[in-house]
């Protein structure tokens, strides 16, 4: 028991002194944010790069969009950095980026930007030192990463110092002026995905009838507010009901490597080739959305694959409650609507059309053209 004691007195130590080295340099004085002249040169504050991530991925389309359009944009990366595995890992999420990354330190020398945009809550605090008009890029509602806590208040303050903010869709602006300031003026963005990378694929859904054999991609990650423990027991009680009723249910995890989960194989991280031909293969997916909603739900819809979200998450807020299996912990009432929809195909059928028309509608494209949109007018007349 003494063990145990320790090692958690040691742990907490180290939390609470890790949060003071995080949080030194952190200042919540609000900035006075001054319209530019001109907009020449934008630079974008953003954590280390990592392969494959939706986040940075997101980023760099903006920015490379913007570097097609006569921008000079560059990408200041703060922490850690090695310009070679900076560059690696950018080209990794988009192998075509434009623009220039450099670290966080290089940027505060130069210091010469015309629009700094934060792309979250941690950045905002560096990019309050850099010179030019500034923006936040918002993609998700941070302060739901936080328990109650040091980061979780600075969070919630990074959204009141007065940056010019641009939510990646409806839901993170309902929630900052739920949660943190009902008056704070809010832009918005719509979450798209990029087309020509996931494609619509022909399913016979008719034939789920007939099968015996299903299989289950998870998007599964260690952060808590993509439920890996919950993805983990849905993916448990789908296997059994599936084999009581003499079905087999082949369940595939991706998203994090090196991880033993249970009750399915864990492919680790894939890249966009890899992504596509699994979703392709696969007859249901599986995100938990229960902050704000990611790229994956969106490209594992566009091939026109069912999936499973959380319901009580921001699915709803991007598509419609009947565009997927929503699951709210109850596993009898998951496995019976999944049941009716493999008896009833056509309830697949009509799900399918609705959805691809909303997607339709969207572009990455289209997105940068309205991201444009805002950053060009704030400039002075």
């Amino acid at each position: 028991m003494g063990v145990i004691k320790n090692t958690l007195k040691k742990i907490l130590i180290k939390r609470a002194n890790d949060a003071v080295l995080r949080l030194e340099w952190i200042n919540a004085t609000p900035i006075v944010n001054i319209k530019p002249e001109k907009i020449e040169r934008i630079v974008f504050v953003i954590p280390p790069i990592g392969p494959f991530a939706g986040g940075h991925t997101s980023i760099l389309r903006v920015g490379s969009y913007l570097a097609s359009r006569g921008y000079d944009v560059t990408y200041a990366v703060f922490d850690s950095f090695d310009k070679d595995n900076q560059i690696s890992a950018a080209k990794a999420c988009l192998s075509d980026y434009k623009g220039e990354i450099v670290s966080f330190e290089d940027s505060y020398k130069d210091n010469n930007f015309d629009i700094v945009i934060a792309t979250n809550i941690f950045s905002v605090y560096y990019a309050q030192k850099l010179d030019g008009y500034k923006f936040v890029f918002v993609q998700d509602y941070e302060p739901f990463f936080y328990e109650a806590g040091d980061y979780n208040l600075f969070a919630k303050k990074s959204y009141e110092l007065g940056f010019h903010m641009i939510s990646l869709g409806e839901w993170n602006k309902k929630m900052i002026l739920k949660y943190v300031d009902e008056t704070l003026k809010i832009d918005t963005v719509r979450f798209p995905y990029e087309k020509s990378e996931y494609h619509y694929v022909e399913r016979d859904y008719q034939k789920y009838k007939d099968k015996n054999s299903f299989s289950l991609c998870v998007y599964i990650r260690k952060t808590p507010r993509r439920l890996p423990g919950i993805c983990q027991m849905i993916s448990k009680y789908l296997t059994e009901k599936f084999a009581a009723d003499g079905k087999e249910l082949k369940v595939y995890y991706f998203g994090e490597t090196a991880i033993d989960y249970k009750y399915g194989k864990n492919l680790g991280k894939l890249n966009k080739t890899q992504l596509a031909e699994l979703y392709c293969n696969c007859d249901f997916g599986m995100v938990a959305s229960y902050t704000n909603i990611s790229l994956v739900p969106y490209e594992m819809l566009a091939t026109g694959l069912p999936i499973i979200e959380m319901k009580g998450g921001s699915f709803p807020y991007f598509f419609g409650d009947d565009d997927a299996f929503l699951f709210d912990l109850n596993y009898d009432l998951l496995y019976f609507q999944i049941k009716q929809a493999i008896e009833n195909p056509q309830i697949l059928i009509e799900r399918d059309r609705r959805i691809q028309n909303k997607l339709n509608k969207l572009s990455w494209k289209e997105t940068c053209k309205e991201f444009e949109s805002i950053l060009s007018g704030v400039a002075q007349d």
